[in-house]
């Protein structure tokens, strides 16, 4: 029963991905494809160890050839997205941090030619390990976070993301150990920690829908103010903050879902560090924050203004990408649920 138990289990870190990719597929908003092929990655990578610890890759042994370089694909493909969250452009620039799975392809065509039936069939080490190398990049992105201070809730949403990086650290160690030692055992670990990885993923963006997006930019911001002097000095800070109000409040770019900190920095003639800074002395809002707010703001008045309208519809229309974050945001700022808000404020108005 444990046994079966335990299957169970480990197919389900097969299933998940799959069911994440498609409900992002199915989402309002369209999923990023690195994000998709992230999800396919992971669930390649999943049935391939599953098949292993189970004894059962000899029914399919080129997909354990193919995994090779998927093994080196979850660094970069997991790097764009926390990149993609922070804002920064996703260009074809990009392509040769995919180098090392082109050659991991290349070696998986040979290696499988070559292989006979009745050989030993498992990962080389040595090769795990080099797709190890793809921690560098989740080190990129979390390092930042654990060496910063940060005040109040923020501290909590850190810990939050670094605990989830560990979670990530003790899958890749077991996936190596077992490879170097040959142990089922430490099969049966990775295999029961993707889940877990997983699962913790779903609830931390239902929980919180930007966390990722608002500690990013919260250690951005530190780390500008603490290594270098204001950028502001060169700037008409007062026609810039004239420029920002009139994108808002006529052209609406808070509508765009995609909006970031240099999307909008660009559209109001500044860098990025530039209107992070007049944001914090001027507003006193982090880019994160305002937008937010801007949001939040838009909503209220559409509630009242199209009374007919979804709840959801609205929040989709000012910016928000999703139910959950909609109302995670519209609940801080106000203290209420949207639906509430109209309520109560359609009570007060005078009828006609």
């Amino acid at each position: 029963m444990t046994s079966l138990l335990l299957t169970g289990w480990m197919f389900l870190g097969v299933a998940l991905p799959l069911l994440f990719a498609a409900a992002h597929t199915l989402s309002p908003r369209p999923p990023a494809p690195w994000l998709l092929a992230l999800y396919g990655t992971l669930a390649v990578i999943q049935l391939t160890w599953l098949l292993v610890w189970a004894g059962a890759i000899g029914e399919c042994p080129a997909l354990l050839f193919l995994c090779i370089p998927f093994l080196f694909l979850v660094g970069p493909l997991g790097w764009l997205h926390a990149r993609h969250l922070r804002g920064r452009p996703i260009s074809a620039g990009l392509w040769p941090h995919f180098l090392p799975a082109l050659l991991a392809l290349g070696y998986a065509l040979f290696a499988f030619g070559a292989w006979q039936p009745g050989e030993p069939l498992r990962h080389p080490w040595w090769l795990v390990a080099l797709s190890g190398s793809g921690a560098l990049y989740m080190l990129a992105v979390f390092r930042p976070i654990a060496r910063l201070s940060l005040p109040g809730r923020l501290r909590i949403e850190r810990w939050l993301v670094l605990a989830f990086a560990l979670i990530g650290l003790g899958v890749g160690g077991a996936a190596l150990l077992g490879s170097m030692l040959g142990s089922a055992s430490f099969d049966a670990i990775y295999l029961t920690l993707i889940p877990v990885l997983l699962m913790a993923l779903f609830l931390l963006e239902a929980r919180w829908p930007a966390l990722m997006t608002v500690v990013s930019e919260a250690v951005e911001e530190a780390e500008t103010q603490r290594y270098r002097r204001s950028t502001l000095n060169s700037v008409d800070v007062e026609h810039a903050v004239t420029t920002l109000a009139r994108l808002m409040d006529d052209e609406h770019l808070y509508q765009n879902e995609d909006l970031s900190l240099p999307l909008l920095a660009d559209a109001v003639g500044l860098s990025a560090h530039q209107l992070s800074e007049l944001l914090n002395e001027r507003l006193g809002q982090s880019f994160s924050a305002y937008l937010k707010a801007r949001r939040v703001t838009a909503a209220c008045a559409r509630l009242l203004a199209e009374p007919e309208a979804p709840v959801l519809d609205v929040g989709l229309a000012v910016g928000f990408s999703s139910s959950s974050a909609f109302y995670a945001a519209f609940r801080e700022i106000t203290g209420q649920a949207p639906g509430q808000y109209r309520r109560e404020k359609a009570a007060t108005l005078p009828q006609g």
